[in-house]
């Protein structure tokens, strides 16, 4: 499958391509995008939490972001030693699918029951 660069978006940019400059180019759009993900996340877990309980809902956030950028490429890479590095990837868009539906959840409930975490 090869890309027009213009017309490809960021991931079939890297799967598209056997140039390495276009390939990583994808990568770093891809990584971009998804950073966006972190702060997100974090500021949901902050806003879900008791005032007091604030900064330790900013370090469980923090320290599972550590904890998968320490795990999830030595994952993905046993994953594609068994598969191959294409079906490997598959993995990615599984778990952003997976994380933006808890997060859609999370914001649901948050919406029906704005302020439970305040009795507590």
């Amino acid at each position: 499958m090869r890309c027009e660069r213009a017309r490809c978006p960021p991931k079939a940019v890297y799967w598209g391509t056997s140039d390495a400059a276009v390939s990583i180019a994808g990568l770093f759009v891809l990584g971009f995008g998804i950073s966006l993900f972190f702060p997100l996340v974090s500021g949901q877990a902050i806003g879900a939490t008791l005032v007091a309980q604030h900064d330790r809902a900013s370090a469980r956030t923090a320290l599972a972001g550590g904890v998968a950028i320490l795990t999830m490429p030595g994952l993905l890479g046993e994953l594609a030693g068994r598969v191959g590095l294409h079906n490997a990837h598959l993995l990615v868009p599984t778990l952003i699918v997976a994380m933006l539906a808890a997060f859609l959840v999370g914001r649901e409930l948050e919406r029906r029951h704005p302020f439970a975490h305040l009795d507590q």
